[in-house]
């Protein structure tokens, strides 16, 4: 049986499930982030720690929740939660990197223009979300690539590994993309969230040795 959003009841579990587990990996991944800054004991460690924890969680939270319901009036306000979230997470990941690796190189400023701009997407989100699917799913490529920019002193800072393991994950978000808009294969929405958990796990490994 199909439901509205042309997701079987089948792939909408599929779907919670496949989130639901970022979302436990998620948020023990945030203990141990906060445990590391608290030994560290310095602000920016807790400030860039707290803000990417917390912007992961909300990402898998509402994610999990949206494909969970299945009442629609509640659907559809989840559904435009779990959009404004990807923002959230895309400058979220950005932030422990921008405040802490990159603090002396523009980090901070870079940080205040980007959560800008995640600011302007998730006003734009309560409006137009479910239209224009390629066009946002181009914005959060572009929001997440901005990182570009850094490429020479994140080489300079960063060990060669966590640089490869940073490019790793926005490959796997980029292909991940395939599979999000690939509506007519069979549980093509929970491939790309196990792509979101790969690209996440990657990052997440690179901040937890900064």
């Amino acid at each position: 049986m199909k439901k509205s959003n042309k997701q079987t009841i089948g792939e909408e579990q599929a779907n919670y499930l496949t989130h639901g587990v970022g979302l436990l990996l998620s948020s023990y991944g945030f203990g141990m982030l906060l445990h590391k800054a608290w030994h560290v004991a310095d602000p920016w460690y807790l400030a860039g720690f707290t803000i990417y924890g917390i912007c992961l969680i909300a990402v898998y939270i509402s994610s999990t929740l949206y494909h969970w319901v299945s009442r629609p009036s509640l659907k559809r306000k989840l559904q435009i939660i779990d959009h404004c979230a990807i923002f959230l997470m895309i400058a979220g990941t950005y932030t422990p990197i921008l405040l802490i690796t990159l603090k002396r190189h523009g980090g901070p400023y870079f940080l205040v223009f980007l959560w800008i701009v995640a600011l302007l997407g998730i006003i734009l989100k309560f409006k137009y979300t479910g239209k224009y699917q390629k066009l946002s799913t181009a914005s959060y490529l572009a929001m997440g690539w901005m990182a570009i920019i850094f490429l020479k002193p994140l080489y300079l800072l960063i060990p060669s590994q966590g640089l490869w393991l940073l490019m790793a994950g926005g490959g796997l978000y980029s292909l991940g993309t395939i599979f999000f808009h690939w509506e007519k294969l069979p549980y093509a929405h929970s491939v790309w969230h196990l792509f979101v958990v790969a690209g996440s796990l990657c990052h997440f490994l690179v901040i937890l040795e900064l």
